[in-house]
């Protein structure tokens, strides 16, 4: 994959991966701190037939990674990859078991779930926002410059930054110039 010259090879990383296929150890040889065990025995079940029986340790493990704020994160995230990534246990599975092993789980999964709601339904909004803004702009720059402002498309469509669209999109009323519009977003914003 390399081309260069032979001299530099010695200075390229050698890396190598390890695969483990963790369904040949036992849940009990499955060791290392909590929040590894954790993430190690939620890739073993995740799609494992009889999985759902087997997440009462996890449940075990998330209960006393939950107490932790610097853990949270990671019980969530397991959490998520089990409802979203299984394809042998439901989300209602889940929360049965849940229910059994770990109750306080079930208003934590929700509470997360309601996170994951209101964040892409956020996403949604600013990146549907984000887009209309490019459109008005785009036509903005078409009736008033014509082709001429064409070659600014390309450099607006690649701005992320809703404030600056939108300044641009304000700006329509005062710009003499192509290069008024230019300095608008070439400007270092705040």
């Amino acid at each position: 994959m390399y081309d260069g010259p032979a001299e530099l090879l010695t200075y390229f990383p050698d890396f190598r991966y390890w695969l483990v296929d963790l369904s040949q150890f036992t849940d009990q040889e499955v060791r290392g701190e909590a929040v590894l065990r954790l993430v190690l025995l939620a890739m073993k079940h995740v799609n494992d037939p009889d999985g759902i029986r087997r997440v009462c340790e996890i449940f075990d493990l998330m209960e006393r990674l939950w107490q932790t704020e610097s853990t949270a994160e990671v019980v969530a995230l397991v959490l998520r990859y089990l409802a979203t990534g299984s394809t042998t246990m439901t989300e209602a599975d889940l929360r049965d078991a849940m229910e059994q092993h770990w109750p306080e789980g079930v208003t934590i999964m929700a509470t997360i779930a309601d996170n994951w709601l209101r964040q892409g339904i956020q996403q949604g909004i600013l990146q549907g926002r984000r887009e209309g803004l490019i459109d008005a702009i785009s036509l903005g720059i078409r009736l008033r410059f014509g082709k001429e402002g064409l070659p600014l498309l390309p450099e607006i469509r690649r701005i992320e930054d809703i404030a600056v669209l939108e300044a641009i999109y304000d700006s329509f009323e005062t710009i003499e110039s192509l290069d008024d519009l230019r300095r608008i977003y070439a400007r270092p914003q705040p």
